[in-house]
């Protein structure tokens, strides 16, 4: 089961060098879904919620991934991921 977000923008964000993506919507508005075989996942990634000056009250770490609309993906979590997105 994968959840499909946005492709990177051309620049990363200039403060932490980390690229902001959103998830993908059908027409209907909901999110971009699909089951892939295991052969075809190569990794998973790392998202930090993009907050704004203050994080929601109602954000908790069962529910900031399908509350938070907009996430930074972290490349520094270990080097495979960092020699891939850069």
């Amino acid at each position: 089961y994968i959840e499909w977000f946005t492709s990177f923008p051309a620049l990363p964000e200039p403060n932490h060098s980390m690229y902001q993506i959103s998830r993908s919507k059908t027409p209907g508005g909901d999110h971009l879904v699909s089951i892939e075989p295991l052969k075809d996942i190569h990794c998973s990634i790392h998202l930090l919620p993009k907050f704004g000056k203050t994080a929601a009250p109602t954000w908790t770490s069962s529910t900031v991934l399908d509350s938070c609309p907009k996430f930074f993906v972290n490349s520094f979590t270990d080097m495979y991921i960092y020699r891939t997105i850069f």
